[in-house]
């Protein structure tokens, strides 16, 4: 019902809000289809919520359109590791850390800086999957310096991430 909403007012009203809404309720359907085991409905629906916030942010550019396209990057993402399509997933995780790593720095704000903590933790785990040990160390080098930076509760969410991650590369005792 709410989709059918937001696209009958992105329809009708055409404007940046409404195209939001639009792409907002697909990534909500999106993340019921995949609740569901319903795979393919849930890549349909976060790529094209992916393809409403890509053009948002190309026209408009502001910091809540990348934060936008930035979640939208993530649920594609997911919804690749799902399938098992782990270069798929690398590609639009390293896209959606460069916008993390740009909205940390420029705004430092907690929401940035636990995007950015989201980012480093799913590029780690597709170069963990990957077997890519050197990514591995290069993602939670990066982690630990933005932790630095962090306020204490962000801190304290990415020392939790770190301190799972590390505990991966030491072999089983």
């Amino acid at each position: 019902e709410g989709l059918h909403i937001a696209r009958a007012l992105t329809d009708r009203l055409g404007t940046p809000e409404s195209q939001r809404d639009l792409s907002v309720a697909l990534g909500k359907v999106g993340d019921v289809a995949r609740a569901r085991g319903a795979w393919d409905d849930a890549d349909n629906a976060y790529r094209e919520g992916l393809h409403i916030a890509r053009a948002l942010t190309d026209r408009l550019g502001t910091p809540e359109s990348r934060r936008d396209l930035l979640v939208a990057l993530g649920r594609v993402g997911d919804a690749a590791i799902d399938h098992g399509a782990w270069d798929d997933a690398d590609r639009v995780f390293r896209e959606g850390l460069d916008i993390a790593r740009t909205l940390a720095d420029r705004l430092g704000t907690p929401e940035s800086l636990g995007d950015l903590t989201a980012s480093l933790v799913r590029s780690t785990v597709v170069a963990f999957a990957r077997m890519q040990p050197d990514e591995v160390a290069t993602r939670l080098q990066e982690l630990e310096a933005w932790a630095e930076r962090m306020p204490s509760r962000e801190r304290a969410k990415a020392a939790k991430w770190i301190a799972i991650l590390r505990s991966r590369l030491r072999p089983d005792d």
